[in-house]
């Protein structure tokens, strides 16, 4: 539901030039950060997955003769539970992307409203 802008909110709501970037800078630090998790998240699958590897050939070897109670069929899961934990972060970044989305959908919609209502310049603050 769009919200209509009177002409006398004008001079009390035009955002400001400063008030405008300051949102897209907040939108850009949400992405950088969104972008900084799955980076992260990326490079822990590319480590578990080299682990998870390495216990692939000790189990084709057989166990070390030092390491007679260690069970590399037990550590392959233990890696294997938790690669599956670290893609959980695909649905995190969705979920901060959706919120990122919305936040400058509003506030496009907005600016539009006022552009319509004035000669289409900001004010500078």
């Amino acid at each position: 539901m769009k919200t209509e802008v009177q002409p006398s909110e004008l001079s009390d709501s035009t955002p400001t030039l400063s008030q405008v970037e300051s949102v897209f800078s907040e939108f850009e630090q949400k992405l950088i950060e969104v972008s900084s998790a799955t980076e992260m998240a990326t490079s822990e699958l590319l480590d578990g997955l080299d682990r998870a590897l390495l216990l692939v050939d000790q189990l084709e070897v057989g166990p070390s003769s030092s390491d007679d109670d260690a069970d590399p069929r037990d550590d392959l899961r233990e890696e294997l539970h938790t690669l599956v934990t670290v893609l959980q972060f695909q649905d995190i970044a969705k979920q901060q992307l959706g919120n990122a989305s919305t936040v400058l959908e509003e506030r496009m919609l907005r600016l539009a409203e006022v552009f319509d209502l004035s000669d289409g310049t900001l004010v500078d603050a």
